[in-house]
């Protein structure tokens, strides 16, 4: 049986689909103490154009606060984006933001609290700008249409060959009989 496409123009077409294929991402949990009065920080690296998603979870105290931090992220060049309304988070909520600058973005949580520590459990999954979008502002998004464009005005070429071929053979008239 014969392939319906070549082995190189088969090893394009994968080459191809693999550069669609996004990256999966794990979601991440950290855990941070913060003691009373005190702040704590966590830095994270971005891309510019990573999706930062994430969950905050808030434990201990016994008082009016109980549950209560401040808590926000700065950019790269120190502006602070804010993930919960006026900074606060009571017990715990979900945020995200998108970093539009590379670089370091650091989180910081708060204890306000005279008393009691607090443990703040931070869920978070980081993902890069979606594939297709990478290509629409790259040069090589031109690139990979030009290739396509190419891959399959070849394999038309060759389907066209060979039915021309096949059907030369098979239309032609016989031979006129020979007068004796």
């Amino acid at each position: 049986m014969k392939a319906w496409l070549p082995r190189t123009e088969r090893i394009a077409v994968i080459l191809f689909l693999s550069l669609m294929v996004s990256f999966a991402h794990a979601t991440q949990v950290i855990t941070v103490e913060i003691p009373p009065h005190l702040v704590a920080n966590r830095v994270f690296n971005l891309n510019s154009g990573n999706k930062f998603t994430g969950s905050v979870s808030i434990f201990g105290g016994t008082s009016d606060l109980a549950g209560q931090i401040a808590c926000g992220v700065d950019d790269p060049t120190g502006q602070g984006i804010e993930i919960f309304e006026h900074g606060i988070v009571k017990w715990g909520g979900d945020f995200e933001f998108m970093a539009n600058k590379p670089g370091a973005y650091t989180f910081y949580f708060a204890n306000p609290n005279t008393q009691n520590s607090r443990t703040v459990h931070l869920s978070y999954d980081i993902a890069g700008p979606d594939v297709f979008s990478w290509f629409i502002g790259s040069g090589y998004f031109w690139a990979v249409i030009g290739l396509v464009i190419i891959l399959f005005a070849s394999i038309g070429v060759r389907v066209g060959l060979n039915r021309k071929k096949s059907t030369s053979k098979i239309d032609q008239p016989p031979p006129p009989p020979q007068k004796a």
